[in-house]
């Protein structure tokens, strides 16, 4: 007598349920908090976000963070927005040049 064994078969994620978690990983909230000695305008990618030290929501993405106005460094700062919370934003900060 033959016995046989039947395997399960590991099937793979359908091709909608990918790009749906690539979906919601994109669109989940963020914190960043940008701080400055002053308030100022903060730009994420040359939108207007909010202002300087105060937590902004954003959704995770990558940014390029500027301040309005001029007398501050970096010009400019890169950031990857992802893994914050509401308690532990991302802190970007800007001194006075």
């Amino acid at each position: 007598m033959t016995r046989t064994v039947l395997k399960a078969r590991k099937t793979a994620k359908p091709p909608a349920a990918r790009s749906a978690k690539k979906i919601e990983a994109k669109m989940s909230i963020e914190y960043l908090l940008v701080t400055f000695p002053e308030e100022r305008a903060v730009q994420a990618n040359g939108t207007n976000v909010g202002f300087t030290n105060h937590t902004l929501m954003l959704p995770a993405d990558e940014y390029t963070v500027t301040l309005s106005g001029a007398g501050y460094a970096p010009a400019t700062q890169d950031v990857v927005l992802t893994g914050t919370a509401v308690m532990k934003p991302l802190v970007v900060a800007f001194a006075r040049a």
